[in-house]
């Protein structure tokens, strides 16, 4: 008898826990991040070279008054989504789109 309690509160439990996670929306920062990704991958397009950060930003106006740490993170986010690619040279990450 415990045993089909305990099986029935834990697929409850289950199905609670897949209907908050079907639910959740992209948050607004979410959604602008997207953009600047879009923004990030067209730039480096155009650049046709491996690029660090701070070349990044200063070829395009919309990411130049953003943080090197939130343009990071973004590229970062692209590259484990193998849309760019990074190498090392000398201790300096260039990046470059695949």
């Amino acid at each position: 008898a415990d045993n089909t309690e305990l099986v029935e509160f834990i697929d409850r439990e289950i199905a609670l826990l897949e209907k908050k996670s079907s639910s959740s929306t992209p948050s607004k920062t979410q959604i602008e991040n997207e953009s600047i990704k879009k923004t990030i991958l067209e730039t480096l397009k155009e650049l046709d070279k491996p690029s660090t950060i701070k070349d990044i930003q200063s070829a395009n106006d919309t990411l130049r008054p953003l943080s090197n740490q939130k343009v990071s993170s973004l590229i970062t986010q692209l590259k484990n989504a193998n849309l760019i690619e990074r190498t090392e040279i000398k201790k300096i990450a260039y990046f470059k789109a695949i």
